[in-house]
């Protein structure tokens, strides 16, 4: 411990555990995202049907918009104008104006929609249809499905390159990470060499070079190298980790691991485990403000509660 907390000062690095939201029993908490211009913080309510709207600095919750269907993740549009959510059994895309503070569309997708991301021009909203082997690709400016391109089976995690015109998902059971291209909105390619058991959620890094991947059934993260699209480390962390997060710096990525109740901090460059945190039971969304300052992670259940995580506050003490 006398080394990692020397590792740590080094890097002035620390986690510190400074606001807990206890939710209503019945929500379940599946996933947080920070808006674009890091004011608002939206959580998505699994069974309680909704999202709430959190004020980040004061830590008020601002509003709980009842959107029935289950909602499971977010993306955002013109600047967080527009709050994308996919919605599990509503087999649909609800789009939240916080302009006008309502849901002003619903698009019809594949069965189980779970992550949707919308590529760096906002042409494409892709969602990943988990119970239909598919992603439904999604016009912006048009707001409807214009094509379901087959991947495989429990499609999950997506991420868009940011210089070509390229997508990536990773395909849970099919063990491999599916490239999409824009130009023909067709898999071109897959990822195959290395990748673990049930790869699940992706983050890219800015300029392309390097995706992330946890493996839920594997119980690691891996570092794939997309010029050679292969492989280049896989590090242990705990039981079925879920959500990953980078940091905007890219110095480190967050691991919520939804077996072992803990939270991991990875060093990108090194790809070794850092720092790990207790969290409640289930942890299973996480997202890192864009000033550094804060680490937001949803706990499903049985506690239902929201943990927001100090990155700043110097504290190095066992933990």
């Amino acid at each position: 411990m006398i080394f990692l907390t020397l590792y740590l000062f080094l890097l002035n690095l620390s986690l510190e555990s400074v606001h807990k939201f206890t939710l209503e029993s019945y929500d379940y908490p599946k996933s947080v995202y920070i808006s674009p211009d890091n004011k608002r913080v939206y959580v998505c309510n699994l069974e309680g049907h909704n999202i709430l709207i959190i004020d980040r600095e004061t830590k008020e919750i601002i509003d709980r918009v009842k959107i029935i269907g289950k909602p499971v993740e977010i993306t955002f549009t013109e600047g967080g104008r527009y709050v994308w959510v996919s919605l599990l059994k509503a087999r649909a895309i609800a789009i939240y104006d916080t302009v006008l503070k309502k849901v002003v569309k619903k698009i019809l997708v594949g069965k189980e929609p779970k992550i949707l991301r919308v590529d760096p021009h906002e042409r494409h909203v892709f969602v990943s249809n988990w119970g239909s082997k598919s992603v439904s690709v999604i016009d912006v400016p048009l707001k409807k499905e214009i094509k379901r391109i087959y991947v495989g089976r429990n499609p999950r995690g997506i991420e868009f390159h940011p210089v070509k015109n390229l997508a990536y998902v990773a395909v849970m059971d099919g063990q491999n990470i599916a490239e999409i291209s824009l130009d023909s909105l067709k898999v071109i390619g897959r990822i195959t060499k290395g990748v673990g058991r049930a790869p699940r959620h992706l983050a890219i890094t800015k300029d392309g070079r390097y995706l992330y991947v946890s493996c839920n059934i594997a119980s690691s993260v891996q570092k794939i190298d997309l010029e050679k699209k292969e492989v280049v480390k896989t590090l242990k962390v705990g039981r079925h980790p879920r959500t990953i997060s980078l940091s905007p710096s890219e110095k480190y990525l967050f691991v919520v691991n939804y077996k072992t109740h803990s939270l991991n901090v990875i060093d990108t460059e090194k790809m070794e485990n850092i720092y790990n945190v207790k969290t409640s039971p289930h942890p299973i969304g996480v997202d890192i403000s864009k000033d550094e300052k804060e680490v937001w992670v949803t706990n499903y259940f049985p506690m239902c509660s929201i943990f927001v995580y100090n990155l700043q506050t110097p504290v190095f003490s066992e933990r």
